[in-house]
């Protein structure tokens, strides 16, 4: 058998595991009737949070598809622009030389036309330089005719008055030219 002490020492450890036991269940017991003073406000906190949470992860979510997004729509724009030019200046230069060649060519036309159709009116430079023909022609036969009639004996005297008037119808030509 056992002594008493024996039996009292286990007793008394096993009290004060019972005391220990029952202090924690009643702890427990109050702490989760608090819980549930508390849960309606608890819950709707709860909720707002999450909803908080959810919603800035589906911003971030969202604008980080946006910016991926728009960042493959600006290199394919820059692409497409850069085509478009590249394609939009070969137009041009195709149009400026099929233009160049047909302006040039309306400018050859135009000038053969006008080459065609250019005649040089000459009739009054012709009449004019034929009338001075004509006095020049006049004045020679003129002058002859009057070597002619000179051609008799003449004194010295006759002769030098002849070259005097020669040489003032000689002078009188040059004059008129």
């Amino acid at each position: 058998m056992k002594s008493r002490k024996e039996t009292h020492k286990k007793n008394h450890f096993s009290t004060k595991l019972k005391v220990l036991i029952t202090s924690i269940l009643f702890i427990i017991t109050v702490l989760s009737s608090f819980g549930m003073a508390f849960a309606n406000e608890d819950i709707q906190s709860l909720l707002t949070n999450w909803f908080t949470d959810q919603r800035e992860v589906a911003i971030e979510s969202i604008e980080s598809a946006i910016m991926t997004e728009k960042d493959q729509q600006k290199v394919a724009l820059q692409s497409y622009i850069k085509e478009a030019i590249q394609s939009s200046e070969k137009e041009i230069k195709q149009f400026t030389e099929e233009e160049k060649k047909r302006r040039v060519q309306e400018i050859k036309s135009h000038a053969q036309t006008l080459m065609n159709n250019f005649e040089v009116n000459n009739k009054e430079e012709k009449s004019q330089i034929q009338s001075e023909f004509d006095a020049i022609l006049k004045r020679a036969m003129e002058d002859l005719n009057e070597v002619e009639v000179e051609t008799a004996p003449e004194t010295n005297e006759d002769k030098d008055n002849v070259e005097e008037t020669n040489e003032e119808e000689i002078t009188k030509g040059d004059d008129d030219e």
